[in-house]
C-alpha cells in the first residue's frame, strides 16, 4: 500500500466524519448513523500521524516542509470555525473581536515565533506565516451572530507543533547538527505547544503519537502497537468509548501494509481538500 493510497483512506474517513458532524448538528441525520459515520471518522487521524512522521525522514526539505503545515493553518482556521463552531448552526455566536490572552502577550509571543523562523528555521518572507498562524490561534473572532474564528484550532496546527517537535528532537540526539538552533526554537516551540496546542485537534494526545511513531520509524510492528495504544489513552481512558477506539485501533493495519512507495504524487490537492471541504461544509452551515 502506497502513501497515496493511505492518504486516499485518511482523506475518505476524515469526509464521513466532517459530513456527519455537520449533518447531525442540521438535523438532518439520525443518531445511529451519525455515530456510524463518527467511528469510520477515527481512523484518519493516525494515518495522518504516520504520513507525517513517515515524510518527515524522506522530505529533503524540513523547513519547507513546517513552512507549508503552517500556511495552511492559517488558511483552515476560519473554515474549521464555521463547520465546528456549534453555535453557527442557529447563529448565536456574541459578536466580538478578542485574544485570549492579553494582547500585548499575543503580540509579543507572535513577534518572537517571527524572529526565530526567520533566523532558524526559514529566511524569506514565510516568517508572515508564522506570526499570522500563532495570533489566529489565539484570537475569537465574531460577527453577525457568526462565529469565524473560535477557541479550538484545526489539525494542521497540531501536525505543524508536531513537525517541529520532531526536528527539534533529531537536533537533541547525539551527532546531531545544528544544536545552536535550538537555544532559540525550544523555547518558543514549548510556548506555542503550550499556549495552542491544547486547543488543537487531538492535542498533547495527537503529539504524543507522533513522535512515537518518529522513534519508532526503524519497526514498522511496533509502529502499529504504539498506534493501538495511542487509541486506547484516546478512546478508552480519555473518552470511555470502545465504539470509537476499535477503527482508531484498526487504522494500524494499512500502516502494516504500506510498502514505502509513494504512488500518485499529488500532494497539494491533499492539503487543499481540508480547508476547501471544510470551507463548502461551513457556507452550507451558514445557508441551510
Amino acid at each position: 500500500m502506497s502513501v497515496f493510497a493511505l492518504k486516499i483512506i485518511a482523506v475518505v474517513s476524515m469526509l464521513i466524519d466532517h459530513t456527519g458532524f455537520f449533518l447531525r448538528c442540521k438535523f438532518l441525520l439520525d443518531a445511529q448513523l451519525y455515530t456510524v459515520m463518527r467511528m469510520l471518522g477515527r481512523i484518519a487521524f493516525p494515518i495522518f500521524c504516520f504520513l507525517l512522521a513517515n515524510g518527515f525522514d524522506k522530505t529533503s526539505d524540513r523547513s519547507r516542509y513546517l513552512s507549508r503545515l503552517v500556511m495552511f493553518a492559517v488558511i483552515s482556521r476560519i473554515p474549521f470555525s464555521l463547520t465546528f463552531s456549534t453555535a453557527n448552526y442557529s447563529l448565536s455566536a456574541a459578536d466580538g473581536f478578542y485574544f485570549v490572552y492579553p494582547w500585548y502577550w499575543c503580540l509579543l509571543l507572535a513577534v518572537f515565533v517571527c524572529f526565530v523562523w526567520y533566523r532558524t528555521v526559514r529566511p524569506g518572507l514565510s516568517f508572515i506565516w508564522a506570526g499570522a498562524a500563532v495570533l489566529l490561534a489565539l484570537l475569537n473572532l465574531s460577527a453577525g451572530g457568526v462565529r469565524l474564528i473560535g477557541r479550538d484550532c484545526d489539525v494542521f496546527y497540531t501536525l505543524a507543533i508536531s513537525l517541529a517537535a520532531m526536528s527539534c528532537l533529531d537536533r537533541i540526539l547525539p551527532g546531531s547538527a545544528g544544536r545552536k538552533k535550538l537555544i532559540m526554537q525550544l523555547p518558543a516551540l514549548a510556548l506555542c505547544a503550550a499556549l495552542i496546542l491544547p486547543h488543537s485537534d487531538y492535542g498533547w494526545l495527537g503529539l504524543l503519537l507522533i513522535l512515537m511513531l518518529h522513534m519508532l520509524r526503524s519497526h514498522r510492528p511496533l509502529q502499529a502497537a504504539a498506534i493501538v495504544v495511542w487509541a486506547f489513552a484516546e478512546y478508552i481512558l480519555r473518552m470511555q468509548s470502545l465504539q470509537y477506539f476499535i477503527p482508531a485501533a484498526l487504522a494500524a493495519l494499512p500502516i502494516l501494509l504500506y510498502n514505502g512507495r509513494p504512488g500518485r504524487r499529488v500532494q497539494l490537492a491533499f492539503y487543499l481538500f481540508y480547508p476547501l471541504h471544510l470551507a463548502i461544509l461551513g457556507l452550507l452551515t451558514l445557508l441551510i
